[in-house]
């Protein structure tokens, strides 16, 4: 199914996410809030949009790559002969683009890449270096050459210090969209919030249900 047939109902941020205009974009946000799904339909918006285009899209670890994203991937576009290779993991557009699934537990594969967008899965799971790696391989011309990744609220980590604008060490032009908490997500059942909030810690419960 081609990216231009899907009908896409996005909410507010995702609707910002997906039109920034920002070389480098940074979904933050809680479990459950869609950061996921925006990311691939991004990816998609990218393949319809440039012909032939060569996208790395991908998280730290190979088992988190297959089980979770590979698989949300194929919810929205579900595998057949003619769009999916098992080995290496890709996907195939009708019009010659290609998104690549890897991991970064291994990350000499990305010599020499000429990519024209990079979509980064919970990226407080990866190292700067890495970050900046796949930073340094957008350089196809016939692109967008956008680099979007999501995370979990992380305190003051690595992400925090380039992302965000109170840092010293941030990085002017990077962008931060945030999610809502998933006690005002429409999508989110009432019964989830409320279930976590009586399992989890109340650090837990801020940090990973309410975005904190």
């Amino acid at each position: 199914m081609p990216a231009d047939a899907l009908t896409i109902e996005t909410l507010p941020f995702q609707g910002d996410f997906l039109t920034a205009t920002e070389q480098v974009v940074l979904l933050d946000g809680p479990w459950r809030s869609g950061k996921t799904h925006i990311l691939i339909l991004d990816a998609l918006a990218e393949c319809q949009r440039w012909p032939n285009n060569l996208l790395w899209f991908g998280r730290q670890e190979s088992t988190k790559l297959r089980d979770s994203t590979i698989r949300d991937f194929h919810r929205i576009i579900p595998p057949t002969r003619e769009n999916w290779r098992e080995s290496p993991a890709e996907y195939r557009h009708p019009n010659g683009s290609i998104i690549m699934f890897r991991h970064l537990d291994d990350s000499s594969g990305l010599v020499n890449m000429d990519l024209g967008g990079v979509y980064i899965e919970q990226m407080e799971e990866t190292e700067p270096d890495s970050h900046d790696l796949l930073l340094g391989r957008l350089s196809r011309v016939q692109s967008s050459r956008k680099f979007r990744a999501s995370c979990n609220p992380n305190g003051h980590d690595w992400v925090w210090q380039l992302y965000y604008a109170a840092s010293p060490d941030y990085r002017a032009g990077y962008r931060v969209i945030h999610c809502p908490p998933a006690d005002q997500n429409p999508h989110v059942p009432a019964a989830y919030v409320e279930t976590l909030r009586a399992s989890l810690s109340p650090e837990m419960f801020e940090q990973y249900v309410l975005g904190s």
